[in-house]
């Protein structure tokens, strides 16, 4: 019999399937503005989480890339500039899809954050 070999780094089935993200998820349409180097472009968000968003709009990024955020959380006056990296990126029903984790965020920003997510309705964990 012969046995198939996954490619070296290969993700299994059953984990691309299923949310890997440990943090609750709120969806909220905020508009990001993004800075990888030289570029800046704006993109959106479809949810966000104590750890990261997901963008879905502008072209998925390169796993492990990292870039520049700037956003401002509905009904609040702090601007986040934090630094994210890319943990996947794909097409889903033909809409680009960036999944990011914050790297840089301060226990202040952190503090906003769970008070948003807190008051607003809950999706999956």
């Amino acid at each position: 019999m012969r046995e198939r070999r996954k490619a070296k780094g290969a993700v299994p089935e059953e984990r691309r399937r299923s949310d890997r993200r440990a943090d609750d998820r709120v969806p909220v349409r905020i508009w990001v503005d993004e800075e990888n180097g030289r570029e800046l472009c704006m993109r959106r968000t479809a949810d966000l989480s104590a750890g990261g968003m997901q963008l879905d709009l502008g072209l998925p990024r390169p796993v492990g890339s990292r870039m520049r955020l700037k956003f401002k959380l509905p009904d609040s006056d702090h601007r986040f500039d934090v630094v994210a990296e890319v943990v996947s990126g794909n097409w889903s029903q033909e809409k680009p899809i960036t999944n990011v984790r914050f790297l840089s965020l301060t226990g202040d920003e952190q503090i906003l954050i769970m008070r948003f997510l807190e008051s607003s309705p809950r999706t999956t964990t």
